[in-house]
C-alpha cells in the first residue's frame, strides 16, 4: 500500500506520464471483435471493447497480443510484423554457412547473454542471425515459417528463464506456441527439431553460446533444410505413393 502510494506521489510530482515507446495498438479496420487476446496481456492493457483498444499508458510492449491475433490486427510499435519480417529476410538474403540459423532473442536476458558472450571473447560459430525482440512472446509463427521457407536451415527462439519472464509469462506463451508450431511442420513433413526454444539469463554468455553450439551440431545431423522433404519423396515414390 504505502509503496504503490509512494510510486503515485512520484508520478504526480513529476507531472508528466512516460510511455512505453514500444507499445502496441489495434488497426480498427482488421479487428474482427473477437476479444480473445484480452486475458493474454500481463497489464490488462487490452480494454474488451468492439473493436478491442489498447491503454498505451498501462502496455509494457511485450508483443504477446501481436503475435497471437488471428488477423493481425494488432501491431507494435518498433518492433512490427513488418519490420520483423524484414530483418528475416535480411539474415537470409545470403547463406555462407551451414547450418544458417535465425535467432530471436529476448531482450531482457537471451539478448544481454548474446552481447555478453561477445563482450567476454567466449568463442561460438558464427551460424546464426540475431533479432531482437521484446519478449519471446513477441515471435508470431509466420516469423519462424517466413525463416524456414527462406532457406534457415533452423530457428531459434531465445527466452528468460522459465519464473523469471520480465512480462510475467511471456516465456510460457512463446513454449506453447512453437510447441503449436512444431506440430504444424511435423505434418507437412518438416522436421520439428528445427525449431528450437531455450531459456537463459542476461548473465549467461556461456550457457547462450552452448545452445548455439548444440543446436548447430543437433542442424547438422539433419542436413540442409528440405533435406525431409526430398527424403520423404523418395520413399514415396518407391512405394508406389504420390509424392
Amino acid at each position: 500500500g504505502s509503496a504503490a502510494a509512494a510510486k503515485a506521489v512520484k508520478l504526480l510530482h513529476k507531472g508528466v506520464l512516460e510511455l512505453e515507446p514500444t507499445s502496441a495498438y489495434v488497426d480498427p479496420e482488421k479487428c474482427i471483435k473477437c476479444k480473445q487476446r484480452v486475458a493474454l496481456c500481463p497489464k490488462k492493457a487490452i480494454a474488451v471493447k468492439s473493436p478491442a483498444y489498447v491503454d498505451e499508458a498501462a502496455c509494457k510492449g511485450c508483443g504477446s497480443c501481436a503475435a497471437a491475433c488471428p488477423v493481425d490486427a494488432i501491431n507494435m510499435r518498433f518492433f512490427s510484423d513488418e519490420q520483423i519480417i524484414a530483418q528475416v529476410r535480411a539474415a537470409t538474403e545470403v547463406k555462407r554457412e551451414f547450418p544458417l540459423i535465425v535467432a530471436f532473442l529476448c531482450n531482457w536476458c537471451s539478448y544481454g547473454a548474446a552481447d555478453l558472450a561477445g563482450t567476454s571473447r567466449i568463442q561460438y560459430p558464427t551460424n546464426a542471425r540475431n533479432i531482437r525482440v521484446m519478449c519471446s512472446a513477441r515471435v508470431d509463427p509466420s516469423f519462424v515459417l517466413e525463416a524456414l521457407r527462406r532457406g534457415a536451415d533452423g530457428v531459434l527462439i531465445a527466452g528468460c528463464r522459465i519464473g523469471k519472464c520480465h512480462y510475467r509469462d511471456g516465456n510460457y506463451q512463446a513454449l506453447q506456441r512453437v510447441n503449436v508450431l512444431k506440430g504444424v511442420l511435423e505434418k507437412i513433413g518438416i522436421d520439428p527439431g528445427r525449431v528450437k526454444i531455450v531459456w537463459c539469463a542476461a548473465s549467461e554468455g556461456e550457457i547462450f553460446a552452448k545452445d548455439i553450439r548444440d543446436f548447430i551440431g543437433e542442424l547438422k545431423a539433419m542436413g540442409p533444410i528440405g533435406t525431409e522433404l526430398k527424403s520423404r519423396k523418395i520413399t514415396n515414390l518407391q512405394g508406389g505413393q504420390e509424392p
